[in-house]
């Protein structure tokens, strides 16, 4: 199984090149991988796992909001995790 790991880091605050949002170009292209896994998971109904603050919740995109993404597992119908305290997600 290929398993596609992406690490959002504040170090990426520090880069040269900030947008004007005062985002990193490496945090744009980040977010932009981040929202493409999101995606194949809700449209293949696939899981994925997320790590949290040294904690992993694992599964199936429901949703995409903004700030946010809703998951589901076989433990919980609806989990709601916050995009800015991801710290890495893993899948495919």
């Amino acid at each position: 199984m290929l398993v596609s790991l992406f690490v959002l880091s504040s170090v990426f605050s520090v880069v040269p090149g900030m947008t004007p949002e005062g985002e990193s170009t490496a945090q744009v292209k980040m977010a932009e991988k981040w929202q493409a896994l999101f995606e194949w998971s809700q449209k293949e109904r696939r899981g994925l796992t997320f790590y949290i603050q040294g904690n992993t919740v694992a599964g199936i995109v429901v949703q995409i909001g903004q700030d946010f993404v809703e998951v589901r597992n076989q433990e919980y119908g609806s989990i709601i995790i916050k995009l800015d305290r991801i710290d890495a997600v893993a899948g495919k």
